[in-house]
């Protein structure tokens, strides 16, 4: 989408106390639903930027990117770099839900990623997965 390097600069991202809160959070979420993998990736991509090694919000936010490059590379026809992104998001997130983290930042983890592993296996397109609460 930014092939003449004018993508958008991002101000430090600070997550919410409340991810229903959190309008760049949203945003990303939304793109990804919508199907605009890149963007999605590259907004989230500027968020985990301004997180700290070792939490679980770097995690995630460091999967979702797979996630997302895991679809494009799936949808470009490129199936071996797709299992390979969305293994490596997956392996990222097992510690975390061996830990009972099943939502973090309200991404229902399992059912998201679960829903990338299906369409690559010839599913439906994907959607991130938010909790109520």
């Amino acid at each position: 989408m930014f092939t003449d390097g004018t993508a958008p600069v991002h101000e430090p991202w600070h997550p919410e106390s409340n991810w229903k809160e959190d309008h760049q959070f949203l945003f990303a979420a939304d793109l990804f639903n919508l199907r605009y993998y890149w963007e999605a990736h590259e907004e989230w991509e500027a968020m985990w930027h301004c997180t700290e090694s070792g939490t679980p919000m770097r995690d995630l936010l460091q999967s979702l990117i797979q996630g997302a490059a895991a679809v494009l590379q799936h949808h470009m026809g490129r199936h071996r770099g797709a299992d390979q992104l969305l293994g490596r998001a997956q392996t990222r997130m097992d510690p975390w839900l061996s830990k009972g983290h099943s939502s973090i930042y309200g991404v229902l983890v399992e059912k998201t990623f679960g829903d990338i592993e299906n369409h690559i296996q010839g599913a439906d397109w994907p959607t991130l997965h938010l909790g109520s609460s």
